[in-house]
């Protein structure tokens, strides 16, 4: 895991090269490990690449990496881009809300 100096490199020093082998990380995941806080209330959407073997650890590991502690945070997973959509507008709908 990165150290929190190699997360808290700001977009004014996206121009310098990374150590070989490394990449610096995109902002949206300094905010997920450093400031939880601003994204309350708002839907993140990480696609899956591969169909997982067992879809149960799956949850659990995302779960635990992208929630840890934090109660108010969940992880949905779906099947398909019609599913992604249906899901954005219910959290979007205040009467379904």
């Amino acid at each position: 895991m990165p150290s929190p100096a190699d997360l808290s490199a700001g977009a004014e020093d996206s121009a310098i090269v990374p150590p070989a082998g490394r990449r610096p990380l995109p902002e949206i995941v300094r905010t997920i490990l450093l400031q939880p806080e601003k994204l309350a209330g708002r839907t993140i959407s990480i696609p899956l690449f591969t169909e997982a073997q067992d879809m149960d650890f799956a949850r659990e590991l995302a779960e635990a990496v992208m929630c840890g502690t934090r109660r108010l945070c969940r992880v949905l997973f779906l099947g398909s881009s019609a599913e992604v959509a249906l899901a954005l507008d219910t959290i979007e709908d205040p009467a379904l809300n």
